[in-house]
């Protein structure tokens, strides 16, 4: 969790190189918890090659993307 100005960008990393919207599923109750109006955003860290929408508004990001 990162917190920037005010919103929270909400991350998890798993080992799966093709995570599943299932595996969103901690990011989802933290957002819940929260409040969606604090989340900027959310996504799953992994070994993927490409970065790709979960749904409900949460990525799965590849590793290699992050600055």
């Amino acid at each position: 969790m990162v917190d920037v100005g005010g919103q929270l960008e909400l991350f998890e990393a798993k080992w799966t190189e093709l995570p599943a919207a299932s595996d969103a599923a901690n990011l989802d109750f933290v957002r819940k918890v929260v409040g969606k109006a604090r989340v900027a955003s959310g996504a799953i860290i992994s070994r993927t090659p490409n970065s790709y929408p979960l749904g409900n508004g949460l990525r799965a990001v590849a590793v290699s993307e992050l600055k």
